[in-house]
């Protein structure tokens, strides 16, 4: 199955779940969020990271302070900010040679303004699934704000539609044939000696992924609606050749309570 199928048919689940309030004597919580994430660097690059992380957050309550929860998020972007090759290798001064009619050297500098290069999107994906418990500050019945604390275990999972692919359009005009050639395969060289500047691809497959932080909670302000915000830090201890990979999200967004409060 799909992953993005799988957290369409875990949303119904807990959504199901949580709408049979006369199943369950315990209270059940649905958090549907929203927020952005800040990522770090593993061994001087930057990653990038998603903006907007969307998941959703079901919850059941073993004591009026504790609460064991299940988390899925989608990450629309999760990948290293990869800068312009043009950036990070020299274009500069290449000369075409090539024999002119009476068998003399001609040099036609090749201007960098006229070299393109582009780079595609990987279409570069992360999946979360987490387990936690969060502890509340506040034990009351009814309506009420709590802070609380949070801590968990899980995953990051990776996909990738496609492998970065770079590639190089020589737009200089008055270039015959085999001068735009050689102007690919100089271009084209230089590229590849500037692979040790670019950062590493992060491995497709799943990463063991800690994570902690805490936030407030409303319950019930509206019958069984409420608003909550979250501060959660994460680290995947093993990311890139054993570098860790360390970040943090922001969200919020409106939880239902279902069950006895």
């Amino acid at each position: 199955m799909r992953i993005d199928r799988m957290l369409v048919v875990l949303f119904v689940f807990l959504l199901v779940i949580a709408s049979s309030q006369n199943t369950f004597a315990q209270k059940f919580e649905l958090y549907p969020y929203a927020g952005y994430n800040w990522a770090g660097t593993v061994d001087g690059f930057d990653f990038r990271g998603s903006t907007i992380p969307i998941g959703v957050k079901g919850g059941y309550w073993v004591s009026p302070n504790v609460e064991l929860e299940g988390n899925f998020a989608y990450m629309n972007r999760f990948q290293f900010g990869v800068p312009a090759v043009s950036s990070v290798t020299d274009l500069n001064n290449i000369n075409l040679v090539t024999f002119s009619g009476t068998g003399s050297l001609v040099f036609t500098p090749l201007d960098r303004n006229n070299i393109v290069i582009t780079q595609n999107d990987p279409k570069q994906r992360g999946y979360l699934w987490e387990f936690n418990a969060s502890y509340n500050f506040v034990q009351k019945v009814g309506a009420y704000f709590t802070p609380y604390v949070t801590v968990g275990v899980g995953g990051t999972t990776v996909t990738r539609d496609e492998d970065f692919a770079t590639n190089v359009l020589i737009t200089q005009t008055g270039l015959d044939s085999v001068q735009r050639l050689e102007a690919n395969r100089i271009v084209d060289r230089r590229i590849v000696d500037a692979d040790i500047f670019l950062p590493p691809f992060a491995n497709t497959g799943s990463y063991l992924t800690f994570n902690y932080g805490g936030g407030i909670r409303g319950q019930r302000l509206w019958g069984p609606v409420g608003l909550r915000a979250d501060f959660i830090g994460r680290v995947l201890p093993n990311f890139v050749e054993g570098k860790a990979l360390n970040a943090f999200q922001l969200t919020g967004g409106v939880t239902f309570a279902f069950g006895e409060p």
